[in-house]
């Protein structure tokens, strides 16, 4: 934060699908990743020898003739992260030492990146792969319907176009199937502490109720929750079902596909849980609350945990202060509510 306390870095990653080269360019591109997966699992397989007092595991290779600088640095980075997360588990034998996968190990950091507004108002990636000083950046289209029909991600890109937020790295992923390229774009950007002089509400949420409050304003999320809880009831039968049918034609093949490859209930969970908690802040803003608390009663139940992460950066950008409470917090004119109710119907019986 600076001297007044008001202003603070986050750092923010978002996903810009990029137009598919062709021919020796996309050739040309596979070599690069395969030899950032060869460079970090090199750097991995040094760091483990060397720490286990081995030696002569990995011949010796000089990738500074292969990758630019700014690759290097990514991939060293990366391997560092790596190291932090895991290491004392693979040390051990918990875990078998971390592999770099070609669709997923091609990274630059933000200094060999460039994104450029072309005169036909399309964005390019200009990327710096070759460890020439004279070479030419790699340039990657980006696929514009995709930016043009999603709002967020039109002004992130803008102001990244812009300056205003500062690019920090940039992850060219290959998703299957087909020949599919996305670029992660990692960035920071100053935000300004919300105030909190507004209203306060409450998220309380269970298996069984969950609502947003704030004073006299109740917004019921149970439909949303329940949608959640059959999801997950029957998350193993549908894809043994899908297995079952995976081979076979029809119009819901793609389908199948798709929902086999969302590996976890979680995973396939996440479009119902963006909407969720889109819908909360949504809310949170209409009735102006700068401060919102959320407290999960049954955190072994649904992916609370997610959904929470998912509220905490969306209340942060639009400037509300998301407070994590203890299971037994609550709103105490609600509970006050809840046992003069549950008196009532002791008093009738």
């Amino acid at each position: 934060m600076n001297e007044k306390g008001r202003q603070r870095i986050v750092h923010r990653t978002c996903r810009v699908p990029l137009m598919i080269p062709g021919g020796k360019e996309w050739v040309e591109l596979r070599r690069i990743s395969y030899l950032c997966a060869h460079f970090g699992n090199h750097l991995l397989t040094e760091s483990y020898a060397k720490t286990k007092g081995l030696g002569g595991l990995h011949p010796y290779t000089d990738y500074r003739t292969m990758l630019s600088s700014a690759v290097r640095d990514a991939v060293s980075s990366e391997c560092i992260g790596i190291w932090r997360r895991l290491g004392k588990r693979i040390l051990k034998g918990e875990e078998t030492l971390a592999r770099f996968s070609a669709n997923r190990a091609l990274v630059i950091r933000g200094q060999g990146v460039i994104l450029e507004r072309l005169r036909d108002n399309k964005l390019v990636l200009k990327v710096r792969l070759h460890p020439a000083r004279n070479a030419m950046a790699t340039v990657f289209p980006v696929w514009m319907p995709a930016v043009d029909r999603d709002i967020w991600l039109s002004k992130v890109v803008n102001n990244l176009e812009t300056g205003n937020y500062r690019l920090t790295r940039l992850a060219v992923v290959f998703e299957r199937p087909g020949r599919k390229v996305v670029a992660f774009v990692s960035y920071s950007k100053s935000m300004e502490a919300p105030a909190l002089s507004g209203g306060e509400a409450f998220l309380e949420c269970s298996s069984d109720d969950c609502h947003v409050r704030s004073g006299d304003q109740r917004l019921a999320l149970n439909d949303a929750i329940h949608r959640l809880a059959v999801m997950k009831a029957h998350f193993a039968g549908i894809h043994t079902r899908l297995r079952k049918h995976l081979g076979k034609p029809g119009r819901r093949r793609t389908l199948r596909i798709s929902l086999l490859k969302a590996g976890s209930f979680e995973e396939w969970a996440q479009g119902p849980l963006h909407q969720l908690s889109h819908q909360i802040v949504e809310w949170s803003l209409k009735h102006q609350v700068t401060v919102l608390r959320v407290i999960i009663r049954e955190p072994a139940q649904l992916p609370w945990a997610r959904l929470e992460a998912l509220i905490s950066y969306k209340a942060e950008e639009a400037g509300i202060q998301m407070i994590k409470a203890a299971r037994n917090e609550s709103n105490s004119s609600y509970e006050w509510e809840r046992g003069a109710a549950n008196r009532s119907l002791d008093a009738i019986r």
